[in-house]
């Protein structure tokens, strides 16, 4: 059975506005497409969709005829999608239900009821007897909420919402939480295992993947709390819309997951098992060349909206920011005294973060450029793509801080030893396409090799 929990037609819709939305709307626009072509069993929708236009969206579930499934949505008085839908999967009939959640309410003529009553009145209508599932597009465990403690009567719900699985119990009840990856670039594999008559479930290493997430989040905690005090006037660097790093209550939430993960001592394993796994697709199979069309095609519409703010420099120059109202002051400034650490940084991959995307003719993009510049939402660094000559490349300031005063100055601190949140800021799971980060990334970008700074030659 293959579905969709929401808010995967436009993930990131819900920060974009403008010339951002309309190539959110080309990405769904393939998305959809690709779900037609697959033949998808069902979908949700979520806020993150809706946040592309009510509209618009009806329109695009029309055009490709999507199987959306939403108990609690009318629009004009009627419901435009049905509650449920029959799936064979093998030897089952899974009757699959659905709720949207979002901003919709008394917008575009469509209302959006209390999910929860939805649910337990779409599932009473389905046949006795016939397994159910509920996609459920909580996109955050704020919106998930309602439905783990509320034991909704579903054997398990999907979400999109990072790249885990998890599971509450709640009696004869289970609550699961699925997700599909970041961005499209992954399918998460669910496999359940049912056996006998337990009730109790058991997921691999889940344990141990909720754990590394709460150690992540430790580390990012007491790096940006060493950041601020070390530096408590200057502002932090970070990559616009980049994730927030986690609060104390998020580190004692994930504790509590471990806790309710982990059984009791002497409590016997569940009979029942789940196994996950992200399939990324990392070579193209043969016979699949006629994807080639459709998403060069996405490119094209993302690079000509891109355009109309103006093309990028033909010549991007050198790495040396010429306002001097800018705080920051480009790498070239910084290697004519670090030369070591500059030959060392010009061997890793943030040296080509620029031409990179260029070559991947993805410049232009809206929710790419911002992680292969330096300074990006920033006071001092580019406000668009165009303007990005001089913060080519993930250069020395966006781990270091700006450094035009320091290079005026040598006196003036910066940032000596860069503490996670900078590199989480873009390799976070999301924005980095799902690959998140790894304790191991740091070895391959950290100058190892740090000599006392080379003086220049006088003059």
């Amino acid at each position: 059975m293959v579905v969709d929990g929401g808010n995967s037609l436009g993930p990131n819709a819900s920060r974009g506005a403008g010339e951002a939305r309309a190539q959110l709307r080309v990405k769904a626009e393939l998305i959809a497409q690709a779900y037609h072509d697959a033949g998808i069993d069902a979908l949700a929708l979520g806020a993150s969709d809706w946040a592309l236009g009510a509209g618009w969206l009806r329109e695009l579930v029309t055009a490709q005829q999507l199987p959306v499934v939403a108990a609690n949505l009318t629009c004009g008085g009627e419901a435009p999608y049905p509650s449920d839908r029959v799936v064979t999967a093998g030897e089952y009939r899974i009757g699959v239900v659905g709720v949207t959640l979002g901003g919709l309410r008394s917008r575009g003529g469509c209302e959006v009821a209390e999910p929860l009553p939805a649910l337990e009145r779409a599932v009473a209508e389905l046949r006795p007897g016939r397994r159910r599932a509920a996609l459920i597009p909580a996109a955050n465990d704020r919106e998930a909420a309602p439905f783990r403690t509320g034991r909704p009567p579903v054997g398990f719900s999907a979400r999109r919402a990072g790249s885990s699985v998890r599971c509450v119990d709640r009696e004869n009840s289970t609550l699961w939480l699925l997700s599909g990856g970041s961005r499209g670039k992954t399918v998460g594999l669910a496999t359940l295992g049912f056996a006998g008559k337990g009730r109790a479930w058991s997921s691999p290493g889940e344990a141990e993947s909720v754990k590394r997430s709460l150690e992540l989040d430790q580390a990012r905690i007491e790096g940006l709390e060493d950041r601020l005090a070390k530096t408590p006037t200057r502002r932090t660097p970070t990559c616009s819309g980049a994730s927030s790093t986690p609060t104390a209550s998020a580190r004692e939430t994930r504790r509590a997951e471990v806790a309710a993960i982990e059984p009791a001592p002497g409590r016997p394993a569940g009979s029942r098992s789940s196994r996950s796994a992200a399939q990324r697709r990392r070579a193209r199979p043969a016979g699949h060349r006629r994807e080639d069309a459709p998403v060069l095609s996405m490119k094209a519409k993302i690079t000509e909206l891109g355009s109309q703010g103006g093309t990028l420099p033909a010549d991007v120059g050198p790495r040396l920011v010429k306002d001097a109202a800018s705080p920051f002051a480009g790498a070239q400034a910084c290697a004519s005294c670090h030369q070591t650490e500059q030959t060392q940084w010009m061997t890793t991959a943030h040296a080509r973060a620029w031409s990179g995307l260029v070559s991947a003719d993805r410049a232009l993009d809206d929710e790419c450029w911002r992680c292969h510049v330096t300074g990006a939402g920033a006071e001092g660094g580019p406000a668009t793509a165009q303007a990005v000559s001089g913060f080519t490349d993930v250069q020395c300031e966006q781990c270091h801080g700006p450094g035009r005063a320091h290079a005026a100055d040598p006196t003036q601190p910066m940032v000596k030893s860069p503490t996670l949140d900078a590199c989480t800021a873009c390799h976070d799971g999301e924005r980095d396409e799902g690959r998140g980060f790894d304790a191991s990334f740091r070895e391959k970008v950290v100058h190892t090799a740090a000599a006392a700074p080379t003086p220049a030659p006088a003059p």
